[in-house]
């Protein structure tokens, strides 16, 4: 409208991050010699001296990343543009499926599953720290300025701020 060029956007994402976790579900046996001075002997002897265990687990989260902005491109003048805009992108947290995502806060006990050990809370506990932050408001500046006016030398440059969301699960 006149020299104003406005526009508005909107987008929605939704991320899934899925991994099976096995490599030591098994076990990881070191035989290193502790017992008998040789590895091979400890081996057929059965003696490790370090057992590395891991429980086989499915993880298997997601998250909903919606956005919007609004910008305008104004002419100023013949010679100069501006462009200002806003950007808004809502981050919420990795859930998942199964609503055991877990986080270790020292002192707290978990409400969701009261036999868990003390200190480890789970995404529907109060007080878990991954939680949606509402006010990330991602302002832009730009400008194109025409030097000489004959549309050959010209000087641009922009500022913004930017917010993105940790990848993983």
């Amino acid at each position: 409208h006149g020299n104003h060029e406005v526009k508005f956007g909107a987008q929605g994402q939704r991320n899934r991050f899925l991994l099976t976790i096995s490599g030591r579900a098994y076990g990881e046996f070191t035989f290193d010699g502790t017992f008998t001075g040789n590895p091979l002997a400890d081996f057929l002897l059965g003696q490790s001296s370090l057992l590395w265990q891991e429980k086989f687990r499915v993880n298997d989260v997601h998250m909903w990343t919606p956005g919007f902005y609004g910008q305008d491109r104004w002419r100023v003048s013949r010679r100069l543009t501006l462009t200002l805009g806003l950007r808004y992108e809502l981050y919420t947290p990795w859930r998942a499926f199964d609503g055991q995502e877990s986080a270790i806060v020292p002192g707290a006990k978990s409400a969701t599953f009261p036999t868990a050990p003390p200190g480890m809370i789970y995404e529907n506990d109060p007080g878990f720290p991954y939680q949606t932050r509402r006010l990330d408001f991602a302002p832009r500046v730009g400008f194109a300025w025409d030097v000489f006016g004959n549309g050959k030398t010209s000087v641009r440059g922009g500022y913004g701020i930017s917010y993105d969301q940790l990848d993983g699960g």
